[in-house]
């Protein structure tokens, strides 16, 4: 058990649900029962609205969602902590149970310090105000004075980058601009506890990477950090520890980098099949049958600089893939050449290696065998990558299989805070590179 002193938030039992509205039979009877009918429909729509929230003894479990089920958690001071999981894992309700937008159906929550969130655009922003208006009234809800608030009005603009148009109604504002004086407003109000919900998906490489550095230096001065992203590179080399959830569920916790391995691992196709770093490609949907199949590759095996097969490596380390192949028939053919491309989700070629590429000939006496590719370095950004595989004998390509399996890359935690968030900006390949 930590010491409580240690604890910025503990959640014991925290559970939430919601009742699933089914809407209101049509009527088009015009007789007086179905005049009654739409009279009181607006009565009875609200009567259903405020039972989506409040329950009685006995409740049909069809009708019945929750949200979060029995979620219990510890978040030190001082630490950055991430929240992974699929769009309806529960993170967005948990957060605005945290957020006290929202009160859980059971269990309970101890915070203890000040919190500042920012869930979505526009979150505690009123449209019809000014920016400069809001900053004053988030600070005053935060319970900061008006001296406090004026002490901070420059940097908090500053940051935001918004100043031409602090002036102007937040209604006016694009769902970058509102992010960004949304960060700002959350981050410079001196809380305790800072809650972040994919605000570094949103805004432009500069902005992302001030929330970055900002978010670090508020960990550094002992606050604490909740953070919600999809980015795993993000969640990676931001946080300390993270939880996983599922359907509402703890499916894993840990440290950040264990829970983004679970996660990636439960996420992925069968293209991984399991962390062994080994796929079976004997009977692998990918495989194009067009290919006269004098060769066929039989497995694939990826090494990472342990020399341990895995799908997951880190950004700039040596990785090596093994690739086992089997003839038709016996047959001896000193020129095949075998090709290993690496993809991104748009379909990119982004690297490509081939025995070719470095004039090299691969020796298949055997009518099985082997064949090594070693790779100093594949420097990538972090991301999820498809590996398509192919050879060629006796001048015919004699197989190839499309999609044979994923790797993962993600960045090294040596990397500098300002390479995270990534973006489109940054390209796909991390040279290895020095500045003087």
């Amino acid at each position: 058990m930590n010491d409580y002193r240690d604890i910025a938030v503990s959640i014991e039992g925290i559970s939430k649900r919601y009742r699933i509205l089914k809407s209101l039979q049509k009527q088009s009877d015009r007789s007086v029962f179905g005049i009654a009918h739409a009279v009181t429909l607006p009565i009875r729509r609200m009567s259903e609205i405020f039972g989506l929230t409040h329950f009685g003894s006995s409740e049909d479990e069809d009708s019945i969602f929750w949200a979060l089920k029995n979620v219990n958690l510890e978040i030190k001071k001082g630490e950055v902590f991430g929240i992974i999981g699929h769009n309806g894992a529960g993170k967005s309700t948990l957060l605005k149970i945290l957020s006290r937008i929202t009160a859980p159906t059971e269990g309970r929550i101890e915070i203890h310090g000040r919190v500042s969130s920012l869930l979505e655009v526009g979150t505690g922003f009123h449209p019809e105000l000014t920016g400069r208006e809001n900053i004053y009234m988030n600070g005053t809800l935060h319970g900061m004075s008006k001296r406090e608030i004026d002490q901070k009005l420059d940097d908090i603009v500053d940051f935001s980058g918004v100043s031409k148009y602090i002036d102007m109604p937040i209604k006016r504002y694009s769902s970058g601009m509102g992010v960004r004086l949304g960060f700002a407003v959350a981050a410079f109000l001196e809380p305790q506890i800072l809650i972040v919900d994919e605000v570094l998906a949103v805004g432009d490489a500069d902005f992302r990477r001030k929330c970055g550095n900002k978010m670090t230096e508020v960990s550094r001065d002992g606050k604490t950090v909740i953070l919600v992203s999809h980015n795993m590179g993000i969640i990676e080399n931001m946080c300390s520890n993270a939880v996983v959830l599922k359907s509402g569920k703890i499916d894993h916790t840990g440290s950040a980098a264990e829970c983004v391995k679970h996660y990636l691992f439960e996420s992925a196709d069968e293209s991984y099949l399991n962390d062994t770093g080994i796929q079976d490609l004997t009977e692998h949907v990918g495989r194009k049958s067009k290919f006269d199949q004098l060769m066929k590759l039989t497995y694939a095996k990826v090494l990472n600089v342990d020399k341990q097969p895995t799908f997951f490596h880190k950004s700039g380390d040596p990785i090596e893939f093994e690739i086992g192949y089997r003839f038709a028939k016996e047959v001896r053919d000193e020129n095949c050449e075998f090709g290993i491309a690496i993809k991104n989700d748009l379909g990119v070629i982004v690297s490509y290696f081939s025995n070719y590429m470095v004039n090299m000939d691969v020796d298949t006496a055997e009518k099985e065998g082997v064949v090594r590719c070693v790779v100093r370095g594949l420097f990538l950004e972090t991301g999820d990558y498809w590996v398509n595989l192919r050879c060629r004998c006796a001048s015919i390509w004699s197989d190839s299989l499309i999609n044979a399996f994923r790797i993962s890359i993600s960045a090294k935690k040596s990397d500098v805070i300002e390479r995270i968030p990534l973006s489109p900006e940054s390209g796909l390949i991390v040279a290895d590179q020095s500045w003087s």
